[in-house]
């Protein structure tokens, strides 16, 4: 008897255990009804109720609605929930007759696996069963307490099976997945940095060393080997050859017989070391013959005899003993990688830090199954530095272990498993707000982390706050054991630039109909600008499938005042007291980012704000767009003297987004208040020897154009001596439908200014061929100013920004040459799917106003454009006469001479429609006239 309460005892509280779990779980949205049912619920249901037969109808997620186990035998259906509502169990009863379950099970049990509550069914029920199964009310809906009564009037044998059964499952609830929980954070976080845009997946570009040295580190068992042949591949051959020319002692290098390639993660250090003994020893044998110094020295030792010899050899002695010690450094690199514990990456701001340790984290170490935990300096903003620990403890293991060296022991319990290191990856550490607490504590915290030997760190930092934030990691117990990567910057090629800006657009979700060559060059080679236009346009719901998008032209104060609205308008945080609760801030944030503004325009410095300068009240603010990092960051500044320590200031992430900013405040909040201010300011500040000149005046102009600046500001700017300078370089990217014929009259007017400009405007003009998309300022415009000019002005304003090496334009960049413009047309021409839109056939009409332009490298008969026209002519010859027909008295006689001669050519192709003949004949009969005029001859 005393071992039937006993049991009894332990059984209720077993479930009690189980039930406040669940009701956990249920709390934190991380229950799993099938997990519960198949692994506790069928195995007990089987021994209380007897119910041999009894199944999980769901294990993946089968066609069962409204029942979850079921005993086809005893014909008996069970539904798991937590809520028994009276609305609930009627829902139940109607999907139970709507989906004929009847016709299988003909008894309906309804388990709580809460507490369950009382119900007023009524008369409902009945309706719904009729006589098609049996359910009641009171017998039917069942929890707990109805298990607990149930077993107590079972038999011994059966209760002791019961009992075994929950103590099994709780045994197995107390164990820990750590491999799970540690890839569930990672994900976790990953997914976290994706939403907040900070890991943009495939953008990475690997053009430097960076990836390689990351994966030595993390997979040393794997890249040990790699190592290993490496060493087999040395080549002492030629070295060893020269030396014996000239009676030297050979090279002799043994690798070390402990060079199994049965390696594991505990031995590896140790034949570390002795490898990097043994390689050193070969390098410092290497050493005297790799060196002009060393000459004097290795000529002693060659005997008198063999002396001419070793002068002829000794350059290519040098050279062999070069490369094979360069070879050996390298192979010495990879192994301190292997063997290292902290792997430290310091660099500028911008230089791809975060997107780099997400892209590996993601792309090599979860997808190779090696373990790693993800964090960021910002993850332990919200806790006190000495507690970082117990933050780490948490994230990963929830109340599962009781302290830091626990979760220590059990990740590298996981790492002896797996064979593997754990790679612990901290993001950013100098963006926690209290630096130098956290440098401290961090230290202590790795220090404790890495006496577990399979334990290792991947740490990220600004360079500028490593030295001056985080130098102690430099004299700590584990120096010897950091690797310093010091610089990630690479510079891209036309290839990694478009990898970027694809994806980039994939991420967004921007799917392009049009992108035109002007636009795609702009956000190649503008990565804040590629950001900004991105989440402008991109589309954040990634469910949804995106129209094509035309983007003829980035229209940088567009995509600036868009992309800040859109941030204002998003942002939020959450209540310290209660993360449930969001706050929408995006006032603050305006206000503080008109603060800073006004901090400048007050103290006349456009960067370098100290943040003690900024008022408290706009705190929360400032630490919420320092998160952003795309709108200010922040950075340390020495004014120089060696006796001061650097100062944290606030800077502008984009200098030409601060000058939107800025030219927008000014306009809104000067200008109307103080017209005399207004002026002084923009005097002083868009002089030459002003950071924000070149900025400002550029944003004044596009505020200009709006139509409630264009009555005021634009009279007023229109007067200062920088203005045509502007207008010019500005006007193109201008948005269209704020283009007015006034504009269009100023570029014809300035195309005649000088060939700089005119070279810019032919550039300009020609990208804005799709006259369906520029409805005002286009090529068009082009055509009417070359019908206007004769062969003098052509040749001084046309010829040179197209051929030799072109022109500068009035942004600095140089002008395209006309063999590269006419070998695009060639290649579309050469592809048979080519098909001719209205809008394409005005680059076929450039091609005759370029007839004349001989380019860099032309054939002696043919200029470019000429050549390339023949070969639209060739294809489409109806279309080529139908254009060469509108320029037959063009002004220009060299350019009206090509059009002959091409008309003349196609004739000879194909003899052209009788329409075409007749409607050319009355232009051929005056074109004869005027040629006898113009020879002097009698008409």
């Amino acid at each position: 008897m005393a071992h039937l309460q006993k049991s009894l005892l332990r059984i209720s509280e077993l479930i009690a255990l189980f039930r406040l779990s669940i009701e956990n779980d249920i709390a934190m949205g991380l229950f799993d009804k099938n997990r519960l049912a198949e692994d506790i619920l069928v195995p007990i249901f089987r021994e209380i109720y007897s119910y041999k037969k009894l199944i999980n109808l769901n294990p993946k997620g089968g066609n069962f609605p409204g029942i979850d186990l079921g005993d086809s035998a005893a014909k008996v259906a069970f539904q798991i929930t937590s809520d028994t509502s009276s609305e609930k169990i009627k829902d139940t009863l109607k999907k139970f007759v709507a989906h004929k379950h009847y016709r299988h099970y003909k008894h309906l049990i309804v388990y709580s696996i809460t507490k369950k509550q009382p119900n007023h069914l009524g008369r409902d029920r009945d309706t719904i069963i009729g006589k098609k199964f049996k359910f009641s009310k009171d017998n039917d809906i069942r929890d707990y307490t109805d298990l607990l009564d149930t077993i107590k009037q079972l038999p011994l044998r059966k209760i002791a099976k019961i009992e075994a059964i929950l103590e099994e499952q709780f045994e197995e609830s107390k164990k820990i997945p750590t491999k799970k929980l540690v890839a569930d954070h990672t994900q976790q976080q990953l997914a976290k940095e994706k939403n907040a845009k900070k890991y943009i997946p495939d953008i990475f570009i690997e053009v430097a060393d960076i990836k390689d040295q990351a994966r030595y580190f993390s997979l040393p068992t794997t890249f040990f080997q790699k190592t290993i042949d490496e060493i087999d591949r040395l080549d002492f051959e030629e070295t060893n050859y020269i030396l014996e020319k000239v009676s030297l002692p050979k090279l002799v290098f043994n690798a070390p017989k402990l060079l199994s390639k049965d390696l594991t993660l505990e031995d590896h250090r140790y034949k570390s070391d002795v490898l990097i003994a043994s390689l050193t020893q070969i390098k410092d044998a290497l050493k005297p013959y790799t060196s002009v110094h060393s000459y004097d020295f290795v000529d002693e030792k060659v005997p008198e005899r063999k002396k001419y010899i070793y002068k002829e050899m000794k350059y290519r002695l040098e050279n062999t003993s070069y490369f094979l010690t360069r070879s050996i450094d390298d192979i010495i690199d990879n192994i301190k990688l292997i063997s290292s514990r902290v792997l430290l990456i310091t660099s500028r701001a911008g230089q791809g830090k975060t997107n780099f340790v997400c892209d590996f984290a993601d792309t090599v170490l979860l997808k190779r199954g090696i373990p790693c935990l993800f964090f960021t300096g910002r993850d332990f903003n919200h806790v006190a530095p000495e507690k970082i620990g117990e933050y780490f403890l948490y994230s990963i293991f929830g109340h599962s272990l009781n302290n830091l060296d626990d979760a220590f022991d059990k990740l590298q319990e996981l790492a002896g498993d797996l064979d593997s290191p754990i790679v612990i990856i901290i993001d950013g550490i100098n963006e926690h707000k209290n630096i130098k607490d956290f440098s401290h504590h961090l230290e202590k915290f790795i220090e404790r982390a890495l006496n577990h030997k399979s334990i290792k760190f991947i740490l990220t930092c600004r360079s500028e706050y490593f030295e001056e934030r985080f130098s102690n990691l430099k004299t700590s117990s584990f120096s010897d054991n950091i690797v310093y990567v010091k610089n990630l910057e690479t510079r891209m090629d036309k290839k990694h630039k478009e990898q970027l800006l694809k994806g980039y657009f994939r991420f967004f979700n921007i799917r392009v109909g049009y992108l035109s060559k002007r636009a795609r060059d702009i956000l190649e080679n503008d990565v804040l600008l590629l950001r900004m236009f991105c989440e402008v346009y991109g589309n954040v719901d990634r469910d949804k499938v995106s129209s094509p998008v035309q983007i003829s032209d980035i229209y940088r104060e567009k995509v600036f005042r868009e992309y800040l609205e859109r941030k204002l308008r998003d942002a939020i945080v959450h209540d310290s007291n209660d993360p449930q609760v969001a706050i929408r801030i995006g006032d603050k944030y305006r206000q503080a980012l008109k603060h800073i503004i006004e901090l400048m325009i007050e103290q006349k410095q456009y960067a370098n704000i100290l943040i003690s300068d900024i008022s408290a009240e706009h705190d929360e603010a400032i630490t919420g767009l320092l998160g952003e990092d795309v709108i200010i960051r922040k950075d340390l500044f020495n004014n120089g003297d060696v006796l001061s320590t650097s100062t944290e200031v606030l800077n502008f992430t984009f200098d030409e987004f601060r000058d939107f900013l800025i030219a927008n405040y000014l306009v809104n909040n000067v200008f109307a208040k103080n017209k005399k201010k207004f002026e002084e300011f923009i005097d002083s500040a868009s002089s030459e020897k002003s950071v924000i000149a070149e900025g400002l005046r550029t944003y004044l102009f596009y505020s200009s154009r709006h139509p409630e600046g264009r009555g005021v500001i634009l009279d007023f700017i229109r007067k200062k001596d920088w203005y045509q300078e502007i207008f010019i370089k500005s006007i193109f990217s201008v948005e269209e439908e704020l283009i007015t014929d006034e504009d269009i009259n100023e570029v014809r007017k300035k195309f005649c200014d000088n060939e700089r400009t005119a070279s810019w405007i032919l550039r300009m003009l020609v990208w804005r061929w799709r006259v369906s998309l520029y409805t005002k300022l286009n090529i068009n415009l082009l055509f009417e100013i070359l019908d206007t000019i004769d062969v003098e002005l052509y040749k001084k304003l046309v010829v040179p920004g197209l051929s030799g090496y072109g022109v500068h334009g009035v942004d600095g960049s140089n002008s395209w040459q006309i063999n590269q413009l006419t070998k695009d047309v060639e290649e579309d021409l050469d592809d048979k799917k080519f098909k001719i839109t209205a809008d394409y056939l005005n680059i076929m009409e450039l091609l005759i106003y370029l007839f004349p332009v001989w380019g860099t490298q032309s054939s002696s008969t043919l200029t470019p454009a000429f050549n390339a026209y023949w070969k639209f002519a060739h294809r489409f010859p109806d279309k080529a006469t139908t254009l060469l027909l509108k320029h037959i008295f063009i002004e220009n006689l060299n350019i009206r001479s090509q059009v002959w001669r091409m008309l003349t050519g196609i004739s000879n192709l194909k003899p052209p429609p009788i329409s075409l003949v007749n409607d050319s004949l009355p232009y051929m009969s005056w074109y004869l006239w005027q040629a006898k005029k113009e020879d002097g001859l009698k008409v």
